[in-house]
């Protein structure tokens, strides 16, 4: 889909810090960092949302989000790992392209109190955060 910020990145039209790519799934560091290591798992072909997705996909979207949170948890230290999909105006998202975001979670944090967000034109920062979470999933 042409208007699909996601999709010009799946494109190579738009930059990312690639954590990891499949044929069927690609995933990346979160410009939005509500923790360090925030990363979003989409599929590579446009569904707009979890009822359109088939279940084909379904499975190698899930195996990368565990496989991302695995390496999380070893490279951040995560006390747990929160896996959610917000993917419609309610949740306010203004991308409509499937997608599930990965975030190291601990004991005594709050995802929007203490943690600097990166700019996120820093794609330096964004790369650093992205190879530290494939270091982990290695």
């Amino acid at each position: 889909m042409e208007d699909c910020v996601f999709c010009k990145i799946i494109a190579g039209e738009l930059p990312a810090a690639v954590v990891y790519r499949d044929e069927t799934v690609m995933a990346f560091m979160s410009l939005q960092q509500l923790a360090e290591g925030h990363t979003l798992v989409i599929p590579i072909e446009h569904h707009k949302n979890i009822y359109d997705l088939p279940n084909e996909l379904a499975g190698p979207l899930l195996s990368a989000a565990a496989s991302i949170a695995r390496g999380l948890k070893r490279e951040f230290n995560a006390d747990g790992i929160w896996v959610s999909q917000f993917n419609e105006p309610a949740a306010g998202q203004s991308v409509f392209h499937i997608h599930l975001h990965v975030i190291p979670r601990y004991v005594n944090d709050n995802l929007l109190k203490g943690f600097h967000l990166p700019d996120p034109s820093d794609m330096t920062t964004l790369q650093h955060l992205a190879a530290r979470v494939r270091r982990g999933m290695g």
